[in-house]
């Protein structure tokens, strides 16, 4: 009887913690101007299907975006825009929001190429849209 209770108390316990759990709203991050708080003087500009790296006031490299779903998203290189970019055309970096908070999220980022056509798992980092 002590177990039926037990598990009763568990399964209820999971079900609250399951209906409570948030999923990040990232409806809002879609587009915009985001800064990289970490990173002075980077930003990058995502409009549609588009997205611009800049460097203070240089624009640096332009990315194909593409949205798998609400909170993930795959930036492939299509163009460097200065010297020195170690990113090839078609190289992609796959993005998954993990958090949100207020106007910024944490992501997890996913590296392929060449190299790694499986995937590098690569550090994620704080973005922020630019009020």
């Amino acid at each position: 009887m002590v177990i039926k209770y037990n598990f009763l108390f568990l399964f209820s316990l999971f079900l609250s913690v399951a209906v409570c759990a948030q999923t990040p709203d990232c409806n809002k991050f879609k587009e915009g101007t985001f800064i990289y708080p970490t990173l002075p003087g980077k930003k990058s500009v995502r409009k549609g299907k588009i997205q611009e790296s800049w460097d203070y006031s240089t624009k640096q490299m332009i990315w194909s975006v593409k949205w798998v779903n609400d909170c993930e998203y795959i930036l492939t290189f299509r163009k460097a825009l200065v010297k020195d970019i170690n990113f090839r055309k078609g190289d992609k970096i796959h993005v998954k929001i993990v958090r949100t908070e207020g106007n910024c999220y944490l992501s997890e980022l996913t590296f392929y190429n060449r190299k790694n056509p499986k995937g590098l798992r690569i550090e994620g980092g704080e973005l922020c849209l630019q009020q």
